[in-house]
């Protein structure tokens, strides 16, 4: 079946971006409370990672414990709350109640159930329906079809007026998603005396039963509690060899055998569950996740853990001695400078004057390029231009941050809104690009006499607040709505490019933090200037960072955060004033959009890097990394948490805007393979001052 393991490999990738998040969370939640811990009682730090280790470990047992999926699924016509893992259904009349007193209902052409569940094994159909030949329609099967594919019949006996128990065992079609369509399909007829229905087949119930998806969890449901039990068992041996100084030989040995059985079992249990797939969304993240934090876990500690005696190095030390001794890695060792070094050429750096000019004429030239750019782009044309707009306005409007339940009373788009862009013929002008090709009659000219001038009052600029931007945090459109108060009374196109001007005002910035990027990197002014100006005159970066899109806020927050790792990881030691700069840049950064996550994974890297060493220090240089990281972690949490508790209120998640992570992963792999981008780089820092 390598095309469903194709869509299984498909599957996880498309959720990574959620598992990774996760996972870099409860990492980051058990390194902040072990370091929190560790200053107020003074424990060890080792051990009080152990012990939050093991926490970790037990609750995501009891969280694959107690989170089983439902694997019975009923449902009965007009009675959507059956189950709430029906999330659609289409294509169904009314009920009805028969001569017997059972009530069924009949369906159209083509009845549709959408379950939330979608596995690679085998799931059973149950319906109790009723022959058409009954009513005097026609004795033909109906097909049933799952994800667009036809699976099986059902013919029921057309000389039984009783409703039949029918059922068929099949494997729905893996299309990608995480929900499994079912459709009945009949002959419809018109049944005549007055009845203007086309009706298909009756039928009283459904189920959609995943038992025998589940069976390879259910009979192995041992590999859960074998984990936490290898995890328990190998802390109390690592204890005895390390603080008793145990005389059972090959104790060590047994500690870290016990981590890597654990561990295999972790492992087990993830690839049972890729192979059978999402019973339920929930579970399916839920148990992928707990499992993956519980390999992640002890393959860490049969890492670090003494691999024999007490005094015995560790399998990383090991492996990290070996890989030194080689002779492919000498050349890149002598190649590594040295601190004292490093030291001396931060002694002779540019003087802060110079530095601070190149930076004026860096912003001056980015902001010079944008406010181009914001006149004459055609009003309501950039990219999401009017969602992004909208959301704005509805913090300025009805003072309050857009968040379900929306008020139905008022439509998605303002009335100024929806006037404005028709005075501006968005719709014509939109219809002219590469999506749609071209119009057939000509493109009207138009002076925006009309819009220009435009404004509504009261009532008619309110919306529902449900655009398609509302599921973002609200930093960015915090910023741009400072300019609408001021010019409140405005027309809407002016307040358009006063929005758009804010926004330039980041997209220079931008450049700014681009010119530090590149200093820091290699300490010459004529690397900052390449991607400075770089960046400050490529037309499609301009004409984002020109129109009113929080995408130019979250680059800014990107290249602040990526000024900040180079400068964390070139320092001899990580300061407590660079890693809360770290963490609040990274907690700032997810405010204004966030698909910044994989750049701040590689920040929570960098900052262990500079916090774990591989030798032991004396306990205030421990102390002095541990109050370092925790400060970025308080940081980055207390700058982002208030949001997360708002988006979990009104939302009932913590992910928002995954779906364009995974779209803005794929724009950042084209960027980086186009030449046109390393040759600009390479082309100005050739010829810049």
């Amino acid at each position: 079946m390598p095309g469903t393991r194709e869509n299984a490999v498909s599957k996880v990738i498309k959720l990574l971006p959620t598992i990774l998040l996760d996972i870099f969370l409860l990492t980051l939640l058990g390194l902040s409370l072990a370091c929190i811990l560790c200053v107020l009682t003074r424990f060890p730090f080792r051990w009080m990672l152990a012990i939050i280790g093991i926490g970790m470990i037990v609750a995501a047992s009891a969280g694959m414990l107690f989170v089983r999926p439902p694997l019975q699924t009923l449902f009965v016509p007009n009675d959507t709350n059956s189950s709430p893992t029906i999330v659609g259904q289409r294509g169904w009349y009314a009920t009805q109640t028969d001569e017997a007193g059972g009530r069924y209902a009949w369906t159209q052409e083509r009845a549709t159930l959408v379950f939330n569940s979608l596995v690679r094994k085998p799931v059973t159909v149950r319906v109790e329906m009723r022959s058409a030949a009954v009513a005097g329609g026609p004795d033909v099967p109906v097909v049933l079809e799952a994800n667009g594919r036809e699976v099986g019949q059902f013919h029921p006996d057309p000389t039984n007026r009783n409703f039949q128990p029918l059922s068929f065992r099949f494997v729905p079609y893996d299309w990608g998603g995480l929900q499994t369509e079912v459709r009945f399909v009949a002959t419809p007829f018109q049944p005549g005396n007055g009845d203007p229905r086309l009706l298909g087949t009756m039928i009283r119930s459904v189920s959609f039963d995943t038992s025998e998806a589940w069976s390879g969890i259910a009979s192995r449901s041992w590999l859960v509690w074998a984990v936490f039990v290898l995890a328990v068992l190998s802390a109390g041996l690592a204890w005895m060899a390390r603080w008793r100084r145990s005389a059972i030989p090959g104790i060590g040995y047994a500690a870290v055998a016990t981590c890597g059985a654990g561990a295999l079992c972790a492992i087990a249990i993830l690839i049972l569950i890729v192979r059978i797939g999402a019973v339920t969304p929930l579970s399916y993240q839920i148990w992928i996740v707990a499992s993956a934090a519980e390999a992640i876990c002890l393959v860490a500690a049969a890492l670090v853990l003494p691999f024999g005696g007490s005094a015995a190095p560790s399998l990383a030390r090991r492996m990290w001695t070996w890989l030194g001794a080689k002779e492919w890695a000498q050349p890149v060792r002598a190649r590594m400078p040295s601190r004292r070094a490093t030291l001396h050429r931060l002694s002779t750096d540019p003087v802060r004057r110079e530095i601070m000019r190149d930076l004026t004429l860096i912003f001056v030239i980015a902001i010079g390029v944008r406010l181009v750019w914001v006149v004459i782009m055609p009003p309501w044309q950039a990219t999401d231009e009017t969602e992004h707009f909208a959301y704005a306005n509805h913090v300025v409007e009805q003072h309050e941050i857009p968040h379900p339940p929306y008020e139905t009373i008022y439509a998605t788009a303002s009335q100024e809104l929806r006037q404005s862009l028709s005075d501006t013929d968005f719709y014509p002008l939109a219809e002219n690009n590469r999506f749609y090709g071209k119009p057939e009659s000509p493109l009207p000219i138009t002076d925006y006499a009309a819009a220009r001038t435009y404004s509504a009052a009261g009532e008619a600029r309110f919306d529902s607040g449900a655009a398609r931007a509302a599921p973002y945090p609200p930093l960015y459109y915090l910023f741009i709505a400072l300019p609408t108060i001021v010019l409140h009374d405005a027309p809407i196109i002016s307040r358009l490019f006063a929005m758009r001007a804010a926004t330039a005002i980041l997209g220079a910035l931008i450049c700014v933090f681009a010119y530090l990027f590149a200093f820091e990197i290699r300490r010459t002014r004529q690397w900052g200037w390449s991607l400075g100006l770089c960046l400050a005159f490529m037309p499609t970066f301009a004409h984002l960072g020109a129109s009113v899109n929080n995408d130019t806020a979250v680059n800014l927050g990107a290249t602040v955060i990526l000024w900040l790792m180079v400068r964390a990881y070139q320092q001899q030691r990580l300061t407590r004033a660079l890693a809360a700069a770290l963490g609040l840049a990274s907690g700032v950064t997810l405010l204004a959009k966030p698909t910044a996550l994989p750049l701040l994974l590689a920040a929570g890297m960098v900052v262990l890097v500079k916090v774990v060493s591989f030798r032991r220090l004396p306990r205030p240089f421990v102390y002095e990394r541990l109050r370092a990281f925790g400060l970025y972690a308080a940081t980055g949490c207390l700058s982002y948490g208030p949001w997360l508790l708002f988006r979990l209120g009104y939302y009932g998640d913590l992910s928002p805007g995954l779906g364009s992570l995974t779209r803005s992963l794929r724009s950042i792999g084209r960027v980086v393979h186009t030449p046109h981008t390393l040759g600009s780089v390479a082309l100005i820092g050739s010829i810049s001052p």
